[in-house]
């Protein structure tokens, strides 16, 4: 059964990363959202995400999320996501490669009103390391 919040997290992949749309960040996040992304890295509201995804985006400009799984529950959604990118700009103080990156991946939202109050991405960085050194 699809929920409410089964369908905002797929609209977060579909419409803020594929589609280039960030003006909707602003509608998705809670002014005092936080997530919890890879590395042990937080952002703190949607100022702080939108440069953190802006660096992304700079290191893969061509990024593409797809959605495989979600699981919602309550105020709460789970994404399994793969993604690729081709690596064009630094990241983690490695140069750009011109390698495509693939990576697998979960975001579990939580929200409140309607919007995400927090997040945590979690990813597999060492494969995604791995297919910019090969």
């Amino acid at each position: 059964m699809t929920t409410q919040y089964s369908t905002l997290a797929r609209s977060w992949f579909e419409d803020m990363w594929n589609r280039h749309r960030p003006m909707i960040i602003d509608q998705f996040l809670d002014p005092n959202c936080i997530g919890h992304h890879e590395g042990g890295r937080d952002t703190r509201g949607p100022g702080e995400f939108k440069a953190m995804r802006l660096e992304l985006l700079e290191a893969f400009p061509d990024l593409h999320f797809t959605v495989d799984d979600v699981i919602a529950e309550g105020e709460q959604a789970v994404v399994r996501w793969s993604a690729t990118g081709t690596h064009k700009g630094d990241l983690l103080d490695i140069p750009p490669s011109g390698h495509v990156a693939v990576v697998r991946g979960m975001t579990w939202f939580k929200f409140r009103n309607g919007r995400i109050i927090e997040g945590w991405d979690n990813w597999n960085i060492g494969g995604m390391l791995k297919s910019l050194h090969r």
